[in-house]
């Protein structure tokens, strides 16, 4: 392995310090042994990255450096979706039904709400950054 190299195990130890060992080993090693094949695949969604200056960062062995940081990173990824037919939209209002979602009802721009029909989405929320309250008592 090259000297310059971040290993597994000096990955899976960081991983470990900043989660003070709550961590669940198995998937940890699976994201670490999965990460290599992030970098393509961001790059063929649009996402450039820059090496880091040389001897003025000591990150450049385990940190990835976008130019526009994780805003362009985000934007490049809001154009690939858009440009295979993704539709994002906020505050979306989710019917249950059981287990499964029965209805997704969204408001789009001024308009009236609206019920959509699809065969598949995906549903994400905000972690604390969405919640203006714990993140002003964390910083």
């Amino acid at each position: 392995m090259p000297a310059d190299r971040y290993g597994e195990e000096e990955y899976f130890d960081d991983l470990m310090l900043v989660t003070k060992g709550r961590t669940d080993e198995n998937l940890t090693r699976l994201a670490i042994r999965s990460s290599e094949e992030c970098l393509p695949w961001t790059e063929a969604h649009g996402v450039r990255f820059q090496p880091s200056l040389s001897r003025t960062l000591s990150l450049s062995r385990t940190n990835a450096f976008s130019p526009g940081g994780g805003k362009a990173l985000v934007n490049a990824y809001y154009k690939t979706a858009e440009d295979v037919g993704v539709t994002v939209v906020y505050e979306a209002h989710l019917s249950v039904e059981g287990d499964r979602v029965a209805e997704l009802v969204v408001s789009v721009a001024e308009d009236e709400p609206q019920l959509i029909s699809v065969q598949a989405f995906v549903v994400a929320s905000g972690s604390f950054q969405s919640d203006t309250d714990w993140l002003t008592r964390a910083w």
